[in-house]
């Protein structure tokens, strides 16, 4: 438990969403005309088709792609990836370039609902062309693609960048409270069972989540010295740029929190 408080002092669990409208659609039989009866998972996947070309929703997947990988730079996994452990010394920098990461998808945002009408049309009339291709009934495809499309006015609750910032404590008990009067003891005693249980569980995955950080900590300031030496061996530099050294310094002090 000692071990937990020092984790809830020393920084803060995040988790980070960004959502777009993914523009895909998983077609079914029926969509292509077919008749699903005859039609054998097994062996036919017919899998998800881009409703848009893949460069209208080509910002937004950047600022995500982007976000989810500044995130897996500056955090820690915990509870097996439930959320990232945030040290306090990054939380301002992390909120920061959080900021401008949300900023950017507001732009890239409300850019792609400006075209949004425009995308629609032109991609209506390409697959207009495919469809005689691609289904025994191309009507029936148009219609599923069409119905695919959401209208303009839910397009904007299908987007959102959420930044949750959160801490974590193992329970102490349940309260009698919290169990309706009635309820027979052995429910009472269940519930006191699995807050010990949970208790137990989160004590043991912040020991595993702490020993994880050390030897990835020790690898990387070992590495990170290694690569200086050889650098001054090999003759590539004359000294140690204050670039390294920051690095080296910022390691240790994340290092620290274990202490």
């Amino acid at each position: 438990t000692d071990l937990l408080k020092v984790l809830t002092r020393e920084g803060v669990l995040i988790n980070v969403s960004v959502r777009y409208w993914r523009a895909n659609k998983k077609l079914n039989a029926g969509d292509l005309g077919l008749d699903p009866d005859k039609v054998s998972d097994r062996l036919i996947s017919l899998g998800h088709k881009r409703l848009l070309p893949r460069e209208a929703t080509a910002r937004l997947a950047l600022v995500e792609s982007r976000t989810h990988a500044f995130i897996e730079a500056n955090t820690f996994p915990f509870l097996g990836g439930i959320a990232k452990f945030l040290p306090n010394p990054k939380l301002g920098e992390v909120q920061a370039k959080l900021a401008e990461f949300e900023s950017e998808f507001a732009a890239a945002r409300n850019a792609f609902i400006r075209n949004y009408a425009n995308e629609r049309n032109q991609a209506l009339v390409e697959w207009e062309v495919m469809a005689d291709s691609l289904a025994a009934n191309p009507r029936a495809l148009l219609a599923a693609i069409d119905d695919s499309f959401p209208t303009p006015d839910r397009l904007e609750e299908k987007f959102g960048f959420d930044i949750q910032l959160f801490q974590i404590a193992a329970p102490a008990n349940l309260s009698r409270e919290l169990v309706a009067a009635g309820e027979q003891e052995q429910v009472i005693e269940a519930r006191r069972q699995a807050a010990r249980e949970a208790r137990q569980q989160i004590q043991a995955d912040t020991s595993a989540f702490v020993g994880e950080c050390v030897t990835s900590l020790r690898q990387q300031t070992a590495q990170l010295c290694e690569d200086m030496l050889h650098s001054m061996n090999s003759g590539k530099t004359q000294g140690v740029h204050q670039k390294t050294l920051n690095r080296l310094v910022r390691f240790i002090d994340q290092g620290r929190i274990q202490a």
